[in-house]
């Protein structure tokens, strides 16, 4: 055991015997293998988040089918604030694109279907949007 560490002291006053020159040109090209050694670590693929919407309505469908319901909104009730018709609006917008694979099948709908389809925009967007304001109120 003595032997060995003596070995290892003997290596060390060796090396600071160097030229100082010397000694960093040492240390800067076993730092150089060292870091030559390490993986280049990939970046992980990015994964697109799952989404509820079809993606099959395009940014002109989607803007028309918001443009219809604020207009309908204001048309019918003048007095409803901007903020809560656009609430609405979302939405209907929303549970149309989740509920409907294109613009197609909504213009292919019967008056019973387009019926059934306000019903339902009723039915959902006023429970969605009365658990969401009283989450804001009870935040407050």
């Amino acid at each position: 055991m003595a032997k060995h560490f003596g070995s290892i002291h003997n290596h060390f006053v060796s090396l600071t015997k160097l030229v100082p020159g010397k000694l960093i040109w040492i240390l800067g090209i076993t730092f150089l293998l060292y870091s030559c050694t390490g993986q280049i670590v990939p970046e992980p693929e990015t994964v697109p988040e799952p989404t509820v919407f079809s993606g099959n309505f395009t940014t002109e469908e989607i803007r028309g089918l918001w443009y219809v319901c604020t207009v309908s909104f204001f048309q019918q009730s003048p007095a409803t604030p901007m903020e809560q018709v656009y609430m609405y609006c979302d939405c209907y917008t929303d549970y149309t694109r989740q509920n409907y694979k294109d613009n197609q099948e909504l213009q292919d709908m019967t008056p019973e279907d387009g019926m059934e389809l306000k019903q339902n925009l009723i039915t959902e967007c006023n429970l969605k949007i009365q658990q969401d304001l009283l989450e804001k109120i009870n935040k407050l």
